[in-house]
């Protein structure tokens, strides 16, 4: 769909972020949402995983899932609107956490060793209580990581966007038709300037 609008895939992925490759204020900014989601390690070895797509020109774009939205993610948004998608995707959040926790209690979605090492043990499977899901954590955590990336022109696209009538996860699911010139406008309003 993006490819039809222009966008060129990237011969070589861009790798994604490191806490070193972050600018000092935003390895602090990483480090301070690592303790608010209760990490407790001196150092943590952080590890976002690769770009969901990478285009020429440095651009990069995330397509979130439901497993996106949930009040850990929420607590990495920023209150001022500083990036085009903190407001959508904050109310994302309070809206959709039910379809996170529809989608995120099974297989290795609650939790992994991974997870529990960087954010210590979690709830049992389904419950949200104080200690919450230990992958929901370490997602939003790394979701935050990439939105402080600078350098690359960062998009973010969720599953739950609208093109006009239609949700962008039907269209993907093939359930629905869109019009390019929609996609292209969300696109647009959604690149981050870093």
């Amino acid at each position: 769909m993006l490819t039809q609008l222009g966008l060129e895939i990237a011969d070589t992925p861009l790798a994604a972020p490191r806490l070193s490759t972050l600018s000092p204020t935003h390895q602090a900014e990483v480090l301070d949402t690592y303790r608010s989601l209760g990490g407790q390690l001196e150092e943590p070895q952080l590890r976002p995983g690769a770009w969901d797509l990478t285009f020429t020109k440095g651009l990069v774009v995330e397509l979130d899932d439901e497993l996106h939205f949930n009040r850990f993610r929420l607590l990495t948004l920023s209150a001022g609107d500083r990036r085009p998608w903190d407001r959508r995707y904050r109310q994302y959040c309070e809206d959709f956490e039910i379809d996170c926790l529809k989608a995120g209690t099974w297989s290795k979605r609650w939790t992994t060793n991974s997870a529990e090492r960087l954010m210590g043990a979690g709830d049992p499977v389904g419950e949200l209580g104080d200690r919450g899901a230990p992958r929901w954590k370490q997602r939003a955590l790394y979701d935050s990581m990439k939105d402080l990336a600078g350098d690359v022109r960062l998009c973010r696209l969720s599953v739950s966007d609208n093109l006009g009538s239609v949700s962008l996860g039907k269209v993907l699911a093939g359930r629905a038709t869109y019009k390019p010139a929609r996609l292209a406008t969300l696109v647009h309003n959604r690149l981050a300037s870093n």
